[in-house]
């Protein structure tokens, strides 16, 4: 392994939380590369998985008000999220809330990470005129959108993909300091042996995070 790709793990990060780095240095790229995020802003994020729940971690250290919206089948997500600080969760965004959250200015951004085209819809309408609009979930090759929002509400729309290495540096300098709460992303632990188990689990969409031991030692360090 080339030396350019390696980072440094500190004393402080143990093991488990280090193996969230990777989809947290995506979340990071998504949000903050493409934003100059403060914590007057207003964040919408669409899909309570790992990558939505990290978004909102990731808004959530700049001080932004942040908004995390999944299905009424992520209840149990969106509980973890509120208990790790996340200011709003909710299984619907109605115009009502849009109302009260926002007072009817709208998010200075939304991010998708469904990759879904109802959230993706949704989220495009409440962003606030002049706001920006973040792609983060793979969609399908051919979506239906409000075309006409880009000229109405002169939004900008960005697209994001992968990780760059500054964006692993500060994802592993947030878990460590403690700036940000990841313990509630990790909800199972199985030894490699067992791992149809946490297969079967992620695809009953059971859970966030699930991680799996090769030495069959959880939470053993070397």
């Amino acid at each position: 392994m080339r030396q350019g790709i390696v980072h440094k793990i500190p004393d402080s990060l143990d093991f488990d939380k280090a193996a969230l780095c990777e989809p947290f240095a995506v979340a990071l790229h998504g949000l903050l590369d493409h934003t100059a995020l403060t914590a007057a802003d207003r964040v919408l994020v669409m899909g309570p998985g790992a990558i939505g729940q990290l978004v909102a971690q990731a808004a959530r250290s700049c001080g932004a008000k942040t908004v995390l919206v999944g299905l009424p089948q992520d209840q149990e997500r969106l509980d973890a999220a509120r208990r790790a600080g996340i200011d709003v969760t909710l299984t619907r965004l109605t115009d009502e809330a849009m109302q009260e959250l926002t007072g009817g200015r709208g998010f200075d951004v939304a991010v998708d990470c469904t990759g879904a085209e109802p959230a993706i819809r949704q989220a495009m309408k409440a962003v606030k005129k002049a706001g920006t609009f973040i792609q983060l979930g793979l969609t399908k090759p051919e979506l239906t959108i409000d075309y006409s929002l880009l000229t109405a509400k002169e939004l900008q729309i960005v697209g994001t993909f992968g990780h760059q290495y500054h964006n692993w540096e500060m994802a592993i300098e947030l878990m460590a300091s403690g700036k940000v709460q990841v313990d509630h992303l990790i909800t199972s632990r199985y030894d490699l042996e067992d791992w149809q188990r946490g297969f079967e689990e992620m695809q009953g969409s059971k859970g966030i995070k699930i991680l799996l031991y090769p030495n069959g030692e959880q939470g053993v360090e070397p």
